[in-house]
């Protein structure tokens, strides 16, 4: 399955630090689905927590949801970059590892994908993924019967929903079926008792026109040798909407205190500033410079203990970026294959 790093290149591949996520990882429990653009939110959370806005399942998140995603199909698929996306989640190495030789498209097949877990990269057998599907039953039914079959797995006589126990990405995991619900859910093998709530859960919230949120507890970890997140931080999160010009992309996290987040928001802005100097992607347009920005300049800001960036990213910066993500992905899948990267 995807990992925090596949879902965005600019977000480091190993996100998910084994800390208990705690009494700040849902402080804004109860606010609008998405983006809260009220100017009498000041100093509360405007990107919503993926559990808050999933609905339904994210009843299943397991303990410490360290880290977690949500992406909204319904939405990225109107984009006109929508196919590209998807493309890109195919040639995530975890994705093949799970969907490899099936038709299931990530964004075309599927209206939301929750990922929740305590961490993503070395050991993902505790996350719970749950997917709402708008293919035939039969297609996603089949689809599981070929990770069974290639893991040697079985399916689980008098469960309440049809499930199977198979190995996919180096963990043993549960494989259920909510066909009424148009649901497939991938529990960590131990959460067989969780089968019996599937019927009655209900469904995933409507979408907002937000298309992508991402949240982690103490980011400073996941992002060391990247970018100087500091380490007061207690969550950052990331919410993409897509627009017509590209993508909107906003930059939330948690300070310790409103002194350190307003020094933090200067810190930031700097460093970033720096790291766009030196960050170029190519250009994916026949014409114009050989190379682009990767995106425009951003300035942080506190409100309250919070630090929080807007940046907006036009179509041309888009493609290159999702370009240089699908290389990175080929790349490490032909690593792992054992094989040289291509030139």
């Amino acid at each position: 399955m995807p990992d925090a790093g596949g879902i965005l290149p600019l977000l480091p591949a190993d996100a998910g630090p084994d800390l208990d996520a705690g009494p700040d990882a849902g402080p804004d429990a109860g606010l609008d689905a998405g983006l809260v653009a009220s100017a009498s939110d000041a100093g509360a959370p405007k990107v919503k927590e993926p559990l808050n806005q999933a609905g339904g399942p994210a009843q299943l998140a397991g303990k410490d949801p360290n880290v977690q995603i949500l992406i909204a199909g319904d939405r990225i698929r109107s984009h006109a970059l929508g196919e590209g996306f998807g493309k890109i989640l195919r040639s995530i190495p975890e994705w093949k590892g799970f969907f490899q030789d099936t038709s299931i498209d990530p964004i075309k097949d599927l209206d939301h994908m929750l990922l929740a877990g305590p961490r993503f990269k070395g050991d993902s057998s505790n996350v719970v993924a749950v997917m709402d599907y708008n293919r035939p039953d039969k297609d996603i039914r089949a689809a599981v019967e070929g990770i069974v079959t290639r893991a040697n797995g079985t399916w689980i006589k008098d469960a309440p929903v049809p499930a199977a126990k198979a190995k996919a990405d180096k963990a043993e995991r549960i494989f259920a079926l909510v066909p009424e619900k148009n649901l497939l859910v991938i529990l960590p093998a131990k959460e067989e008792a969780q089968l019996k709530k599937l019927k009655a859960m209900k469904a995933f919230s409507k979408s907002s026109p937000v298309a992508i949120v991402i949240s982690m507890v103490t980011p400073s970890r996941p992002f060391k040798g990247i970018l100087p997140v500091p380490e007061t931080f207690k969550w950052l999160r990331m919410g993409v909407t897509p627009t017509g010009e590209g993508a909107t992309v906003s930059l939330e996290a948690a300070d310790a205190s409103p002194e350190e987040a307003r020094r933090h928001a200067q810190d930031l802005t700097a460093q970033v500033e720096l790291l766009r100097g030196q960050l170029r992607f190519e250009n994916p347009l026949p014409f114009g410079p050989k190379t682009i920005e990767a995106f425009d300049k951003i300035e942080f800001v506190a409100d309250g203990n919070l630090v929080r960036a807007e940046l907006k990213l036009s179509m041309r910066q888009l493609k290159a970026i999702m370009k240089f993500a699908e290389q990175s992905f080929q790349e490490r899948a032909q690593q792992q294959q054992g094989a040289p990267p291509k030139k």
